[in-house]
């Protein structure tokens, strides 16, 4: 049975939780879809209501309520009446929270700052640990359009590079750019379809694997211990250009891009805004439109 306070008793916090009711909107996820309703990121919301992009992301992660007197500020911005915000208001506090409004209401109205401006200052400190977490855990790479294949190779198109931004791992580290694979003739290395991560150099050592520009197009062929280009797949021998052919060495292959690689959707989000600045830079490198 829930414990009754009597007036001016500190209630102890009660040991566990408790579970949303099937079919209720928590007030995190109605904001969430809310915003995304009407294609307004979150420093734009932040904007329109004279709140910190931290404080939106602190609501759309459950961690803190706006006040009161934002909320007819929030419909409006996000054009949806009050109750789509708080439809799982009913019966749905839970008995921590409970505990902890009724101890707040025990405090002066300066007990109430300090406490508010703690809780604030924790709240907005953990968003930028994880913040920092993240961005220190992404890099950003270069996906060119086009592929790299066996024989005679891709035609290079002419066209810009788009920027990833993708988690850091061994396949990855110290690579500079993506190009795709095509053709089945270098299985079973590389398939068709695959994604490969390379650093951009003009030297090799015997035994890597390089992306080189060919007079057709780009080619992936692997360094001999001759120092000539062979084939990937010895079955299919790369026949000897020539002393009148001219191929480039553009990269050396680090890596084939992995699904454990991507960001998910949330974090995407998150990384669109670390990343401002570098995203912001490369558009104005390579003359990419906003």
């Amino acid at each position: 049975m829930k414990k009754k306070a009597k007036n001016g008793e500190i209630l102890p916090f009660p040991a566990g939780g408790y579970r949303e009711e099937q079919g209720a909107i928590p007030f995190d996820k109605a904001l969430r879809e809310g915003r995304r309703r009407r294609k307004i990121s979150q420093q734009e919301l932040a904007s329109l209501l004279g709140v910190t992009r931290n404080t939106v992301i602190n609501w759309e992660a459950g961690k803190s309520r706006p006040d009161l007197e934002k909320i007819p500020a929030i419909c409006e911005a996000l054009e949806i009446p009050a109750g789509d915000l708080f439809s799982d208001r009913p019966g749905k506090i839970s008995g921590t929270e409970d505990v902890l409004l009724h101890n707040f209401r025990l405090l002066s109205p300066t007990g109430q700052r300090i406490a508010a401006r703690i809780l604030s200052d924790m709240v907005e400190e953990e968003i930028r640990a994880k913040d920092r977490e993240l961005r220190e855990s992404v890099d950003l790479f270069l996906r060119y359009d086009g592929c790299a294949a066996a024989g005679i190779g891709c035609e290079v198109p002419d066209t810009r590079p788009t920027p990833l931004l993708l988690r850091r791992s061994s396949r990855n580290a110290g690579a500079d750019a993506i190009l795709e694979v095509r053709g089945d003739s270098m299985e079973p290395v590389y398939h068709d379809g695959d994604l490969l991560y390379y650093r951009f150099t003009q030297t090799a050592r015997p035994g890597q694997d390089v992306i080189c520009l060919y007079p057709e197009g780009r080619i992936v062929k692997r360094v001999g211990t001759d120092g000539k280009l062979h084939s990937v797949n010895p079955a299919l021998p790369f026949p000897d250009p020539g002393e009148f052919t001219e191929v480039r060495i553009e990269g050396v292959v680090t890596g084939v891009l992995s699904e454990e690689d991507l960001p998910d959707s949330k974090e995407r989000e998150a990384l669109e805004e670390l990343f401002h600045d570098e995203l912001a830079e490369f558009r104005r490198k390579y003359g990419a439109e906003e």
